[in-house]
């Protein structure tokens, strides 16, 4: 689309500061639909469609939103002023493909941020512009103080794979935060990651991280420290073994979850 049709497709939503999350995660379904995709399926079977489902301008919106929500915003300015608190030089947004977090790294921070996004839109480099501390690379280019991946393995064939990647870029002490989302909110969150939604922390000490601390105002974003090597076959039987017992956690919390409602409510 051009500048001019993406213009009116976001119009089409009206004041996006009123949008409801709902309708937002409606649209982004609709498009993922609309490209045929399916997430049973591997997306390594499905790279066209992954390529038009990424590229849509349905991701525009869905930056423009999460600059607007409050909610949203807020999760992204805890996580700038966790690393403002680290005071580094190199940050990594992967998957940032918005700018959101980027800007406000940068607005915070003296911090070179790189943006790793294959599927980049003009809407959002135009308003980059101005931002001289802020690059759009397709790829990881080491060694980075700090990598951020928010809302980015609940999208990928293989999360072990692509952590270990961002592990491999980060420096030896550095930090990478990770902030998951291994629930069905969307289509795009593929069901073969929700293995890990109990089980990622543990896997992560197999691939030479500590775990450090939550984010403040911002607990679903897990702060890890690199502080030693990745044990590669380790990590690989212990990922084997969390695609098993991890659907079986994840059915006993929902369980738990389930039972302590029914508790509240009957008190």
């Amino acid at each position: 689309m051009n500048k001019i049709d993406i213009v009116n497709y976001i119009s089409k939503f009206g004041d996006i500061s009123q949008l409801p999350r709902q309708v937002l995660l409606d649209e982004l379904d609709k498009v993922w639909l609309d490209v045929n995709l399916d997430n049973s399926k591997p997306l390594s079977v499905q790279l066209d469609g992954v390529a038009k489902f990424y590229s849509h301008p349905v991701w525009i919106l869905n930056g423009i939103f999460s600059e607007l929500d409050s909610v949203s915003k807020s999760h992204r300015e805890a996580i700038a002023i966790y690393i403002n608190k680290l005071n580094v030089s190199r940050v990594a947004d992967y998957g940032g493909g918005s700018g959101v977090l980027a800007r406000i790294i940068s607005n915070i921070t003296s911090s070179q941020v790189d943006i790793i996004e294959p599927y980049a839109s003009e809407f959002v480099l135009e308003k980059l512009n101005n931002y001289r501390n802020i690059n759009v690379v397709s790829h990881l280019i080491p060694e980075y103080d700090v990598i951020v991946a928010q809302d980015v393995l609940e999208h990928v064939d293989d999360p072990i794979g692509l952590a270990v990647d961002l592990i491999n870029a980060t420096k030896m002490n550095g930090y990478l935060i990770f902030a998951n989302c291994f629930y069905p909110d969307i289509k795009c969150h593929l069901p073969s990651t929700f293995y890990l939604r109990h089980t990622f922390t543990n896997l992560m000490a197999y691939a030479g991280l500590k775990l450090v601390e939550r984010v403040t105002y911002a607990e679903h974003a897990l702060v890890f420290k690199r502080i030693g090597t990745i044990q590669s076959q380790r990590l690989a039987k212990a990922n084997s073994r969390a695609k098993v017992f991890g659907l079986f956690l994840n059915r006993i919390h929902g369980g738990v979850s389930k039972v302590r409602q029914f508790a509240k409510h009957a008190i």
